[in-house]
């Protein structure tokens, strides 16, 4: 039986698009090929872990990294970047930019990218409040109709906003349920992809034993598509993917450098 004008899509269709995606590398092909290739759009990846490990340098890599060319199997796409601690460091940023054109200048050396315009592709907020980021991720819906360039959107950090916010804890809970569902939108709506960072914090056993874990807490692990935790082990830095579509849990080696993220 035919059903014309059948709502929805079709599983084949949905199949197809998902191969086409492109993914946005980290310049870790460990941690690339964990995920599966590197960052994808049409999903909400999550990065937490400790203060010092490397969630804000990854971010910036992937805000520099969505702008590789089209040529060079990259996306050429812009950036929203959502600045909740004020750790963005722009000169760092810059450092990070200089070594991206010399990469891709020495692949095809005719390539027009500069510094300049890989700056010019990062989209920088200062957000202070979880009412101001709602605010941003509305206003982001009509940015994106006359922009459809931009391809990701960073939140660093979104576990911030409710360390210094004065909401009680079921205000909390109603907040974050808007914020995750103003994500998803954003993903299923314009196909882009959403990276937010997570701090962690500390809990204590029945018996008085402390553990680490993200600060955000259980409810919240159901809306990411994708997590990744970073932390030190030892002398080094270590990826794990915690939650995949597909992927099994894996983990990566990584390194940050002046340069950025790299293995």
């Amino acid at each position: 039986m035919t059903w014309e004008g059948a709502p929805g899509y079709s599983i084949s269709d949905l199949l197809k698009e998902e191969n086409n995606l492109v993914p946005i590398i980290t310049f870790n092909q460990e941690i690339d090929n964990i995920l599966g290739g590197g960052i994808f759009p049409h999903k909400i990846t999550e990065i937490f872990g400790d203060k010092g490990v490397g969630k804000t340098t990854i971010c910036c890599q992937l805000a520099l990294d969505v702008q590789i060319p089209i040529s060079l199997g990259g996306l050429e796409a812009e950036c929203i970047y959502i600045d909740t601690e004020n750790t963005f460091v722009r000169k760092r940023v810059h450092s990070m930019a200089e070594k991206l054109v010399e990469h891709c200048s020495n692949i095809e050396p005719s390539l027009t990218i500069t510094i300049d315009s890989l700056l010019n592709g990062i989209h920088y907020i200062q957000c202070g409040t979880s009412e101001d980021l709602l605010q941003i991720l509305d206003d982001l819906h009509r940015y994106i109709l006359s922009n459809s360039k931009l391809k990701l959107v960073v939140i660093d950090s979104l576990a911030f906003l409710f360390y210094t916010g004065s909401e009680q804890f079921h205000q909390r809970g109603k907040v974050m349920y808007e914020i995750s569902q103003r994500l998803s939108q954003l993903v299923s709506q314009h196909r882009l992809a959403v990276v937010l960072t997570n701090n962690m914090t500390t809990r204590f056993s029945d018996f008085g034993n402390q553990y680490r874990i993200p600060f955000l807490g259980e409810t919240w692990t159901h809306i990411p598509n994708v997590r990744l935790h970073l932390e030190l082990e030892g002398d080094s830095r270590v990826a794990r993917l915690i939650k995949g579509p597909v992927r099994p849990i894996d983990s990566a080696v990584y390194r940050v450098i002046e340069a950025g993220i790299r293995k």
